[in-house]
């Protein structure tokens, strides 16, 4: 009977929970007729509405943006951002408290959204990750979001829906480009067309609902699908999967290559604060082949570079091998010998970004191929 009354009662919860994400939309964008209010900041770009079957992910009409996603241009900033289409949201949202909607492109690309208080306000970041040829459907709650250094500081220190005054989706793949170009460490694939496609995009004024960390956790990434909260830098032909784990959830699955002398990373989001107090990162792991990766985190203490400092440390993995799980010690992560670190400590509190890298293209000799496995990556208090 308990049996029963359990099941039942799931149910019961599941489909409230549907109910409330069909009510709770505050604005909703299908796209049917026009661009809901969307516009190109792309000065090259098209945007437009296609209603071809194979290019909708609901109804019958979806946002199509089309570009040539090529390495950013400082000097074209000044002309617009390539990539990028933003919604002005004109009357203030002060309920709003995440947003969710279908993302498509035609290469795989970290897509950042960001969310702006004010026309020069500050801003607010979110990425999340597009594997191409495929429609992936997204929930994001402002708490998600971090506040981007590249812009001004926000004289409360925390995003307000009330001054929310745009959303924009901006594709990644032109900063990696760049980024490529000055630092040889990372390749990046040449230019190309890109087609970015949107659907069902809507304004809630709820938070979607995520898994409970283990008792003594806090979460950096759980690494469920559609990946959030991720970019993958360096590494060609790289496919990004995932994999069910026992007793529930997924992991995320890599597969690709890592060109001599370069290095393919997996950077993590961390809005500053999260970590403070833990005493270790711990993930899960499994490889294909015996790979050395690179634990690196990024303290920031303003927008300069200067204003940054890596601790990093090295891991070893077994290939072949099933699920392991590593502990780093926070004592285990030394200051980068390129980093400067006014007071030589790492401050969890400050906290941004948390990388980890495959180390297996350096120095060489030759391409590595490899098949990785991540997941549950958290801070252990």
């Amino acid at each position: 009977m308990r049996t029963v009354a359990t099941v039942s009662l799931a149910l019961a919860l599941v489909c409230a929970l549907g109910s409330a994400q069909e009510t709770d939309a505050l604005r909703a964008l299908d796209f049917e007729e026009d661009l809901g209010g969307f516009i190109s900041l792309d000065p090259e770009a098209t945007l437009s509405v296609t209603h071809e079957a194979e290019a909708v992910y609901g109804g019958e009409g979806s946002l199509q943006f089309e570009y040539f996603l090529r390495a950013l241009n400082p000097e074209e900033m000044a002309r617009g951002l390539p990539g990028a289409i933003v919604l002005p949201l004109g009357e203030p949202v002060p309920e709003l408290a995440g947003v969710s909607f279908a993302l498509w492109t035609a290469v795989s690309t970290p897509v950042i959204v960001m969310v702006s208080e004010g026309g020069d306000g500050p801003r607010y970041s979110r990425a999340v990750w597009s594997e191409a040829s495929a429609w992936h459907e997204f929930a994001l709650g402002l708490d998600d979001f971090a506040h981007d250094w590249d812009s001004p500081k926000d004289p409360d220190g925390e995003l307000t829906p009330a001054e929310i005054s745009s959303i924009a989706l901006v594709d990644a793949g032109s900063f990696i480009r760049f980024l490529a170009g000055q630092v040889k460490l990372f390749y990046a694939d040449p230019p190309t067309g890109q087609v970015l496609r949107l659907d069902d995009v809507k304004l809630r004024s709820i938070t979607p609902v995520r898994p409970a960390p283990a008792e003594g956790t806090i979460t950096v990434n759980d690494y469920q699908q559609p990946p959030q909260g991720v970019i993958i830098l360096g590494g060609k032909e790289v496919v990004v999967g995932n994999e069910d784990v026992q007793g529930g959830g997924e992991a995320l699955n890599l597969d690709y290559t890592v060109p001599e002398g370069t290095l393919m990373a997996v950077l993590h989001q961390v809005k500053p604060g999260t970590l403070a107090g833990i005493s270790a990162l711990q993930f899960r792991v499994k490889s294909a082949w015996q790979t050395k990766l690179i634990l690196s985190v990024e303290e920031k203490r303003g927008p300069a570079d200067e204003d940054k400092a890596n601790y990093q440390t090295q891991v070893s993995i077994e290939g072949g091998k099933p699920w392991q799980t590593v502990t780093v010690p926070i004592s285990d992560l030394q200051l980068d010998e390129n980093s400067f670190d006014p007071d030589g400590t790492l401050n969890l509190e400050l906290v941004d970004m948390i990388t980890i890298g495959d180390m297996s293209g350096l120095p060489g000799p030759g391409d590595f191929q490899n098949t990785l496995w991540l997941d549950d990556l958290v801070g252990v208090k």
